[in-house]
């Protein structure tokens, strides 16, 4: 008996050993905030203090110094995540990850493979392009002192870091830019006119039906779509598959591709409210802007919080992770805030390829040759993958990025090639670096930004005088005789862009009616008579419809804004489809014959106040009923490839049912697999019988247990959680029970076939008030690093989930009396 306690008790001590080796080497991993370091690319000394929370707050005696600071900052705190971006945007995920990321590989050097990195580079200002270059060292000098202690990530794939270069954050730009971007919507909308036919497919496409009347006299139309397309009597499986340039195995498409790179903590899609209230309907008598900004829940964060101090300026915010530029902050003149404005800058072309030359494809009646660009993957495990890229007059041949069932309409010889203007334009470096150096005020903050390249933004400024102003930036395409709602024939010239709106085009607003603006990723406030196409799909209006409800609610009851009242839009949860529907559901139920359960969710229903919190029952019971709406009303009219495509986008569906729901009698409701005509009534009530089967097969037949909280919960995982156990424990956040649901202005979005967890959240808020800029305030989930073993990793999550905001640092005396860690590089 003693010697088996004696063996038990050795194996426990090897354990613990073990274990505290373990736990040494991942805490060993963690960055030194404090210390006196000599490095090489500096020109004077520059201070580094971190706040209590580890953000960093640098004052250097030049920009570039400062920039190079902050490059070496952003190392420090996200440096896995920083290598995962960049070859994420330069296809280079499967040397590290494996054959998982081919098709996401394919994706990206066929997207990006018209863009010439050197020549953003060449056409930047000459100061910007410094300031790049200064980052990209600054990264590298803090790799070159972590050789031996990287972070634990790439330990385990086995690998180290590259130096980094101008151009690797020209990709990371570039990237960030097709993440504000919304591709291959024309495919969508010509997917379902040749599913559905071209009436229903306009019911549903494009969204915007306010920008579709304004553009529907254009030449482009279903008359000219249609000599384009295969009838459905003669549909290929796979169009354009004779003429296919790569394996048909790296056929990959947008959706998949995002949900690839959410697995490995990249976000592949932005959404944010802003709010601009002017001086004379604010609290403080000055401008206050408002911000929070949306992603998908993963971790860590794509945001980046960052302080500059230099002898031209101070300037604090928020920043987009391996990219040194301030998409929204303060100065001490200005402050701005953002969202993004999903112009559409992509329009798809089918191109007629020589039967005899793949090579070659048509236009103006003869022949031309495509630019070949032949490439390598390498990819772990694997043999090297051949990649052909085919790069026609309007971009990159794309078929291999579209799944099969999106491009069924095809006729055989053709394919498709995508215009882009982010091959085309510059980065948006040169106008955010005017931001932190030149602009002085609203009016020169407008003047400057109209020459925004990418992303398309709704920008809101605002002064230390009180001026405010809006304005859209980004590029603007010209095009000739059509309207990009759908694919437009190749071979002629009749559909071509004459180039880009200039910066005196650019839609701006200095008079503000009701004392503010807002926007949440709907349509832009252009004029009816604004002579460019800016796109007909933008994120549904149920959030910018209700972030203006509150806005103007609040003037009209209090007769001011006040800052505190920033959380009534961070938190809001009103349910605009409730509002919008249940009536009409209540109505129906009245006359049906309903179970003694079905008739207590009903009494829930019909006493509950539309927001979707996490005490009530309410909210799962509708949310549930919603997800079943969308379902049938959908799902009998398209093929299982284009519903499932159609599916994972859930902007796509609630735009597009908002319009078929504006019609009661939509063909959209008639199931044609039945006799009877259905009519919206009936989807309604079927979807309500649906939705109370589902949650009492889950949870019971005890209402109690329906409460919302008990399984909406936000749960964000460590990329590399679901293959490592210990990483779970370790390194994800959650279950936080939540408020929210679908469409709401706090933006906790499920998916829609799993209405129980958040798919995006909001993470980052901050307020500028431009009355004192000492109460600027900002709140990054979850933390500033992306280390789990920091102890800045999760300690904004407190905060952040009681819709609490920390200190948004501007000046030298704030950081003084708040530092906690302090770092001085000199130049070697």
């Amino acid at each position: 008996m003693k010697k088996s306690a004696w063996i038990i008790g050795s194996i426990l001590l090897v354990l613990i050993i073990l274990m505290g080796g373990v736990f040494g080497y991942l805490r060993s991993t963690v960055s030194n905030y404090d210390g006196n370091l000599t490095v090489l690319g500096i020109g004077s000394r520059v201070t580094i203090a971190r706040d209590s929370y580890g953000i960093p707050h640098i004052t250097a005696q030049s920009d570039r110094d400062a920039y190079y600071a902050l490059g070496y900052c952003m190392a420090q705190d996200r440096l896995f995540q920083m290598e995962t971006l960049r070859r994420a945007s330069q296809g280079r995920l499967g040397e590290v990850f494996g054959k998982e990321y081919l098709t996401t590989d394919i994706y990206f050097r066929t997207l990006f493979a018209a863009c010439d990195k050197r020549e953003f580079l060449r056409n930047m200002d000459p100061e910007t392009s410094v300031l790049i270059s200064a980052f990209a060292d600054g990264v590298n000098g803090y790799i070159d002192t972590r050789r031996e202690s990287l972070p634990v990530e790439f330990t385990i794939l086995g690998f180290k870091p590259e130096k980094w270069t101008a151009e690797d954050v020209v990709s990371n730009a570039l990237f960030t830019s097709f993440a504000y971007s919304k591709p291959f919507q024309d495919v969508l909308y010509a997917t379902f006119i040749n599913e559905v036919g071209q009436q229903m497919a306009d019911e549903a496409f494009p969204p915007d039906r306010e920008a579709f009347q304004r553009i529907k006299d254009l030449k482009i139309s279903s008359a000219n779509f249609s000599d384009m397309i295969t009838p459905p009597s003669d549909k290929l499986g796979t169009a354009g598959a004779s003429t296919s340039a790569s394996p048909a195995t790296t056929c990959c498409n947008a959706n998949d591709v995002n949900a690839a790179l959410e697995k490995i903590g990249l976000y592949p899609g932005m959404a944010c409210n802003n709010v601009g209230i002017s001086g004379d309907k604010s609290g403080t008598g000055m401008p206050i802007l408002i911000q929070d900004v949306h992603t998908a829940a993963s971790i860590p964060s794509g945001f980046y919080e960052a302080h500059i101090i230099t002898p031209t300026t101070s300037v604090s915010g928020l920043m987009t992770v391996g990219v040194p530029a301030f998409w929204g902050g303060q100065t001490d003149r200005i402050g701005w805030v953002f969202t993004a404005a999903f112009v559409d800058v992509f329009d798809l072309y089918v191109e007629k390829v020589n039967p005899s030359n793949q090579f070659q494809v048509l236009y103006r009646g003869a022949y031309e040759d495509m630019r070949v660009v032949r490439d390598k993957i390498h990819v772990k495990g694997m043999p090297d993958t051949d990649l052909t890229i085919r790069l026609t007059r309007h971009g990159p041949v794309i078929d291999d990025l579209i799944p099969s069932s999106s491009k069924s309409f095809l006729k055989p010889g053709t394919v498709m090639a995508v215009r882009w203007a982010g091959n085309e334009t510059v980065t948006a470096f040169d106008v955010l670096f005017n931001h932190v150096r030149k602009i002085q005020s609203t009016a020169d903050a407008i003047s400057n930004m109209r020459g925004w390249a990418l992303p398309a933004a709704h920008l809101i400024v605002a002064d230390k005088k009180g001026a405010i102003g809006y304005l859209l930036g980004g590029p603007v395409a010209i095009r000739k005789g059509f309207d990009g709602s759908l694919p437009v024939p190749g071979w002629t010239e009749e559909f071509e862009w004459l180039g880009y709106a200039g910066p005196a085009d650019k839609v701006s607003i200095t008079d503000l009616p009701k004392g503010f603006i807002a926007s949440a990723n709907a349509r832009p406030p252009v004029p009816s008579d604004y002579p460019y196409y800016l796109g007909n799909y933008w994120v549904p209006s149920y959030r910018d419809i209700r972030v203006n409800e509150i806005v103007e609610g609040i003037i009209q009851t209090k007769g001011k804004f006040e800052i505190a009242d920033a959380n009534k839009i961070y938190a809001d949860v009103y349910m605009l489809l409730a509002r919008d529907y249940l009536p009409a559901l209540l109505d129906a139920l009245k006359t049906e014959k309903l179970t003694p359960l079905e008739q207590k969710a009903m009494n829930e229903l019909s006493r509950w106040d539309y927001r979707s919190t996490k005490e009530a029952v309410a909210p799962t019971i509708f949310n549930n009923m919603v997800a079943a709406m969308l379902q049938n009303t959908f799902k009998p009219h398209l093929s299982a490839g284009t519903y499932n495509e159609y599916f994972k986008d859930y902007f796509n569906a609630f735009t597009s049912f908002r319009n078929i729901m504006a019609d009661k009698d939509s063909a959209w409701f008639d199931d044609p697999s039945t006799a009877a005509k259905e009519r919206q009534r009936d989807i309604m009530v079927k979807s309500f019988h649906e939705a109370i089967d589902k949650i009492e097969a889950e949870r019971g037949d005890n209402l109690s247990d329906w409460v919302w909280g008990k399984s909406f919960n936000l749960v964000m995982q460590h990329p590399f959680s679901s293959k490592i156990p210990f990483f779970g424990l370790m390194a994800d956040i959650g279950p936080l029970p939540m408020d929210g649901g679908f469409q709401v202005a706090l933006a906790t979005n499920p998916k829609i076939g799993d209405p129980y967890h958040p798919r995006s959240m909001t993470w980052a808020r901050y307020i500028i008030d431009l009355s004192d800029q000492r109460n600027s305030k900002m709140v990054l989930m979850t933390g500033i690093s992306g280390n789990f073993m920091s102890p800045h990793y999760t300690d904004q999550v407190q905060p952040w989930h009681k819709f609490e905001l920390l200190p948004l640092m501007l000046y030298e005396d704030q950081v003084k009396s708040a530092v906690k860690y302090h770092m001085v590089l000199n130049p070697e």
